[in-house]
């Protein structure tokens, strides 16, 4: 995304590596402007483009002050959309500010000519990471564009996924997210290494914004024990026994943030700055309204860890690591004997579903242990790989694996979790240089931990406050980075995993297509139907397209003129673009079974396409008609086998 922290660009490597990260940093900024335009497509009012478009512009010309609107108003701006009309279709709005940022921030940088102020260590794991999340973009883009070809606009690209981006959720959006955090986790940590006063601010902001959140949990159930006629007592009952998070889809991302920042403004609660009380105060309600378990259990520990690292002593220390250890076993027992057992899942059954998941990451990236089944693959093929636990205990299709280094692990391969594992290493690393300044980082290993029993980077707002958080903690021990070298084994590691993801792109996307589902594809069919006999069938119109599977020889695919057709027809049918049949149809006819026999051969794919379509009996062409049901197609069957 930019040179290594340090590169003297007297010499040539360091003058490319030096265009290759301004090459970067433009191709940052135009395609969060390109995914921003479907902002514009479902128009969100003028209040909401003024806040999208003007925090870009701002990020343009005072990176720093844009960044702190992401950080105060990112966690809250579902709301304020909703307060000013602007959510009827349900826009990301806090993807829409971080793209906005990056827009603005990124184009600025690339036309700055300071040294890029990340640790290498960091940074070119980073740089790597964000190419394997391109890749996984770009492959899962050509799959869904073969799958639902809705998606396809000019010269056969997927342009739907751009244009209804904000609306979208899939693995290209899963793809996205994970590079935009790596983006922004590279533009605050260098924004934060070249001006070190910029650190405190950010973090100041960032908690002002997760006691903004928390407060609106806190106001909801106010509101609602309001409307009942013993408020006060409904109110505590709400509190001892409900779930709540007014911003966020997952309770437990919820939590993960709210651990997080409770940690750090408790720091500063501890340095004496007594103001921030009353966020920690208010951050620690919403904390246990969220009612994750595993947050709270995280923050205490994460607490007792702050606690160490600020005594001098050994013998401070042993004593303090007593006085944990007393707290979080009294924390144990009274949640045994007072937790509200009807408030979340019991635990035996939480940890037996998430082992079930999380030996399905593992098979799951036995199968491409290298480049894993991509982003978002985990909650797509969860089926295949949990069906029983999925279909009678917890009654879902699919679901994430509930670890999110496993499941980084199944969708990134093995490289991708080591990548991932370096960033977060070499960012506390950096921070524990100077554990007592830094004290505040243990609520990035809070947040950490939560990340062992869930996801919480899958929820936007919550991956942005990590990643602009662990960015100060990769940089807040040194002031900028300039006078430091990478190791060049690190930076040619990097250019040859890069170039490794860039060569390999075209097979991997040629097999994922291959591979593709496209057993619900259909252009011009109707959903399915059954007739007085019961037999199943769909409506076509004059031309029409499914796919079915390769794994038979011979296919039987039953046909009946529909009440839009005309007295009589053809009817011809092709297979994988080339025809291999043709069958005349009269009024009245019964149903018809065209037979299609193949060889199968090696590189097939697991689907192969079927046109149908229905033309002049005098050879004139395909009919003109357009409505709905000029045939009647059944269920294709397979006659036998190889």
């Amino acid at each position: 995304m930019a040179p290594a922290e340090g590169v003297r660009t007297s010499d040539t490597g360091g003058r490319v590596l030096e265009a290759a990260g301004r090459i970067a940093w433009i191709a940052a900024a135009l395609s969060a402007v390109v995914l921003l335009w479907s902002l514009s497509r479902h128009q969100p009012g003028w209040a909401m483009t003024i806040v999208v478009w003007g925090l870009a512009v701002l990020s343009a010309a005072r990176p720093f002050d844009g960044l702190l609107v992401l950080a105060g108003f990112g966690p809250v701006v579902t709301t304020f959309s909703v307060i000013v009309g602007a959510n009827e279709r349900g826009l990301h709005y806090p993807e829409a500010l971080a793209l906005a940022f990056i827009a603005g921030a990124a184009a600025r940088r690339a036309f700055q000519r300071e040294p890029f102020a990340v640790p290498g260590r960091v940074a070119w794991p980073a740089l790597m990471l964000i190419a394997a999340a391109l890749a996984s973009a770009l492959i899962d883009a050509a799959v869904l564009g073969v799958e639902q070809p809705a998606l396809r606009g000019w010269a056969g690209l997927p342009l739907g996924l751009v244009q209804d981006y904000l609306l979208l959720q899939n693995q290209v959006s899963t793809a996205a997210l994970f590079a935009e955090g790596l983006v922004l986790f590279l533009l605050v940590a260098d924004l934060c290494g070249r001006v070190p006063a910029y650190r405190e601010p950010l973090l100041r902001m960032m908690i002002a914004g997760a006691a903004g959140d928390a407060s609106l949990n806190i106001v909801r159930l106010v509101l609602a024990a309001m409307r009942q006629e013993h408020a006060w007592t409904t109110f505590l009952n709400y509190l001892a026994t409900a779930r709540v998070s007014s911003q966020y889809p997952d309770w437990n991302a919820a939590g993960s943030h709210f651990a997080m920042m409770l940690i750090i403004a408790a720091v500063y609660v501890a340095r004496r700055r007594l103001a921030y009380l009353i966020p920690v105060l208010v951050i620690a309600v919403a904390l246990w309204v969220t009612g994750s378990r595993t947050a709270m259990l995280a923050a205490i520990l994460a607490a007792g860890l702050v606690v160490l690292s600020l005594t001098r002593s050994r013998r401070q220390r042993v004593v303090m690591l007593a006085a944990a250890g007393a707290v979080v076993l009294a924390a144990a027992v009274a949640g045994w004997l007072w937790y509200p057992s009807d408030r979340n899942d019991p635990i035996a059954f939480s940890v037996r579903t998430r082992l079930v998941l999380w030996r399905a990451g593992v098979s799951m990236m036995t199968t491409n242990p290298m480049f894993g089944v991509g982003l978002g693959g985990f909650y797509e093929r969860s089926h295949d790989y949990a069906p029983e636990m999925l279909d009678t205990v917890i009654w879902r299709p699919h679901e994430n694996a509930h670890n999110y280094f496993i499941q980084v692990l199944a969708e990134l391969g093995m490289p991708g979790l080591i990548l991932f594992i370096a960033i977060l290493a070499g960012s506390l690393r950096e921070a524990w240089k100077d554990v007592r300044r830094n004290a505040w980082t243990m609520g990035i290993v809070a947040f950490l931990l939560t990340a062992l029993t869930g996801h919480p980077f899958l929820i936007p707002q919550v991956a942005y406050a990590f990643w602009m958080t662990l960015a100060v903690a990769a940089v807040s021990s040194s002031g900028p980075a300039a006078s430091r070298l990478t190791r060049p084994w690190l930076r040619l590691a990097g250019c040859v995993v890069i170039l490794i993801l860039v060569v390999s792109l075209p097979a991997r996307t040629r097999a994922a297509v291959r591979h593709a589902d496209l057993g619900r594809t259909a252009v011009g069919l109707s959903g399915w139907q059954q007739d007085a006999e019961g037999v199943r069938y769909r409506w076509a119109t004059a031309q029409s397209t499914f796919f079915y599977s390769s794994g038979g020889r011979a296919v039987r695919i039953p046909i009946r003129p529909g009440p839009d057709a005309p007295s009589e027809m053809d009817v011809r049918i092709f297979f994988d673009g080339q025809e291999a049949n043709r069958v005349r149809l009269r009024s009245g006819d019964e149903w018809r079974y065209v037979r299609l026999v193949r060889s199968r051969k090696a590189g097939d794919a697991d689907y192969f396409r079927i046109d149908l379509t229905a033309a002049t009996v005098d050879g004139s062409g395909p009919l003109g008609s357009q409505r709905p049901r000029i045939l009647m197609v059944g269920t294709p069957s397979i006659l036998w086998g190889e």
